[in-house]
């Protein structure tokens, strides 16, 4: 069940988070903006905890990559909690983004609220918004090539065990050495001292010769436009532009076909 607490939390600290941008136009996030980046913190709980999501929600594959209505419906009164600023805005990807949010830089709060949260999480909340910003279509590219969305189809909801990390057995190390047997240890030693004397006592190296660089050929600007019409000509026609539609089969979600 997911924890409305825990989400209200990274959203106020993700909206903090981008007040401190550089660029103004930066500061400003839309719903599908804090939505992907709580699912970003919940991925990169899951990678370090066994698949287990830190907020408990049961993210979707829906429209634009992962989806929760409980995350979405938890946005206005999240920030509004921190004076938050909501602006209407024109959106290509839907009515859901029609608001953009900007926060105001409050030192304290931002610590209190970071003191709260796992150091994954904010690491995760800091490095994706300094990455992303409000750059919509960077943003879901990157969503879209997570784990657990390469491993589902849409409108069914993620797995986030595909995104754990294995665990993997340390075994103490035992130097090479240490590992031979007395014998073995004796031969190596001798072959090394053999060795050793042989180049000792063989003959210096003859020097090798090196070849002489070939002289440079000077080409004409006319004589290398007519060699690079020549090389293009070897690739064919052109490719067209214009508009074009493509239809895909449904198959492409298939897990097994997007992870090739």
């Amino acid at each position: 069940m997911a924890d409305l607490n825990l989400i209200n939390r990274i959203l106020q600290f993700t909206a903090l988070v981008a007040a401190e941008q550089d660029d103004y136009q930066d500061r400003s996030l839309g719903p599908i903006h804090l939505i992907k980046y709580v699912y970003l913190a919940d991925l990169a709980y899951a990678v370090a905890n066994d698949g287990e999501t830190y907020t408990g929600v049961r993210w979707q594959f829906y429209h634009f990559g992962p989806m929760s209505a409980e995350v979405f419906h938890h946005i206005d009164p999240a920030l509004a909690q921190i004076g938050t600023e909501v602006h209407s805005f024109h959106s290509d990807y839907g009515k859901d983004d029609w608001k953009r949010y900007t926060a105001h830089t409050d030192d304290s709060l931002m610590k209190d609220i970071e003191d709260s949260l796992p150091p994954v999480i904010s690491f995760s909340i800091r490095s994706s918004v300094r990455k992303f910003s409000n750059d919509t279509p960077s943003l879901l590219e990157h969503v879209y090539r997570s784990a657990p969305m390469l491993a589902t189809q849409p409108n069914a909801y993620l797995d986030f065990s595909s995104a754990a990390q294995p665990k993997t057995v340390e075994e103490d190390y035992t130097p090479f050495m240490e590992r031979l047997s007395a014998r073995k240890k004796k031969k190596m030693v001798e072959y090394a001292r053999n060795l050793a004397e042989r180049r000792k006592n063989s003959p210096p190296r003859a020097r090798v010769r090196r070849p002489t660089a070939r002289p440079k050929v000077s080409l004409s600007t006319e004589e290398i436009k007519n060699g690079l019409e020549w090389l293009d000509s070897l690739a064919g026609d052109g490719i067209k532009s214009g508009q074009f539609e493509a239809h895909f089969d449904e198959s492409v979600w298939d897990p097994r076909v997007r992870n090739v």
